[in-house]
């Protein structure tokens, strides 16, 4: 007798088994296809990511990509660009500096930033900067930076920032004096 029990067991078995694929491999809905399309394209772009990098850094591979991209005036590349940029502007050139900032998913600001000394002594801090796109292997074309782009800004309001917790504490301890 138990033969038959087992028998049955095992049909049963089958048949859940069975179904269970069978209701696993309906086609896909609108909404899983384009899951998926949106994760395969996700996927390509990471890929493309990974292979531009090559072992650098994010930023690195955004500094390198901005100066070995084509020159404005079609001779050589971007860097010696702005080495000829930074001969015409008439002075000392001093301090040359390239830096990449995160704008975006593979996306930075590349700039090229130097301290331009002329022969009376006075200083002037310039520089340009490049959009890159590492996904897309993409360099815009180079514009000015402003004072402001080029951190003068920052250092005021650092200075800001000072004098207003400076002020803030002798608020305070004004306050602790009139309690007193």
């Amino acid at each position: 007798m138990p033969k038959p029990r087992i028998q049955q067991s095992c049909l049963c078995a089958i048949v859940l088994v069975t179904a269970l694929i069978l209701t696993g491999c309906s086609p896909e809905s609108d909404a899983e296809r384009a899951y998926a399309r949106a994760r395969r394209q996700e996927q390509l772009r990471q890929g493309q990511l990974r292979s531009t990098l090559e072992g650098a850094t994010e930023e690195s591979a955004a500094v390198d990509m901005a100066k070995q991209w084509p020159a404005l005036e079609g001779e050589g590349n971007t860097e010696q660009w702005t080495m000829r940029q930074m001969q015409s502007s008439g002075g000392n050139p001093l301090f040359p500096h390239w830096r990449a900032q995160r704008r975006g998913r593979g996306r930075y600001d590349v700039t090229f930033t130097y301290t331009l000394m002329n022969e009376l002594g006075s200083v002037e801090k310039k520089g340009f900067l490049w959009r890159v796109d590492l996904v897309l292997k993409l360099v815009s074309e180079p514009r000015e930076m402003t004072a402001a782009e080029m951190g003068r800004s920052v250092n005021t309001r650092a200075s800001r920032s000072k004098s207003v917790r400076r002020d803030r504490m002798t608020e305070t301890n004004d306050v602790l004096l009139l309690e007193r």
